[in-house]
């Protein structure tokens, strides 16, 4: 790639500092694997986060441009839901939590809190690269739309207990992938 090894090191160092890594004296590097204890984990925080940027997001509705985003990102949900029946894939479900979640924290407009975020899901994005096939598509994306509804309704307080709702859904679905997903 024309870089050097030092450039290489520095490099694998900062992904190891970020968690997606794991470098062995004299073994070298490899990607970092995720265990269930570590899914759990990275839930407990992640679900915390989303309810705060489910909060900051009623907030920010008063912005009409914030409103038709999440508007947007309803109709968007409400397409994927439509063709959910025919996606099998574990990494189809990801991208559309990843863009779900990314469409919320776009009203936000809290770097810190977004790119937070945005690390925990990287943590669990290593799970979608193995071909794995899901059995309950419900899961998945559940409550999606009932979240982005409740935003726009102004019920902060249902919306957040969808919130911990959904990511319960979605933790027990990800728990109950293979043991290779894992591995």
């Amino acid at each position: 790639l024309g870089v050097s090894r030092a450039r290489v090191r520095e490099a694998l160092r900062r992904l190891e500092g970020e968690g997606l890594v794991t470098i062995e004296k004299n073994r070298g590097a490899s990607v970092r694997k995720t265990s269930r204890k570590d899914l759990s984990d990275i839930f407990e925080v992640l679900t915390e986060i989303s309810v705060i940027t489910v909060r900051r997001a009623m907030w920010s509705l008063e912005d009409p441009a914030n409103r038709k985003r999440i508007e947007a990102s309803l109709e968007a949900a409400r397409n994927f839901s439509k063709r959910a029946e025919q996606i099998k894939e574990v990494n189809a479900y990801m991208a559309e939590n990843g863009r779900f979640w990314d469409s919320i924290a776009a009203v936000v407009d809290n770097a810190v809190l977004t790119e937070t975020r945005a690390h925990l899901q990287t943590l669990l994005y290593r799970l979608q690269f193995q071909g794995l096939i899901i059995s309950d598509r419900e899961k998945w994306i559940t409550q999606h739309e009932e979240i982005l509804v409740a935003i726009l309704a102004g019920k902060g307080t249902f919306a957040e207990h969808l919130v911990y709702t959904a990511s319960e859904s979605v933790k027990e679905a990800m728990l109950s992938l293979p043991d290779a997903a894992f591995s």
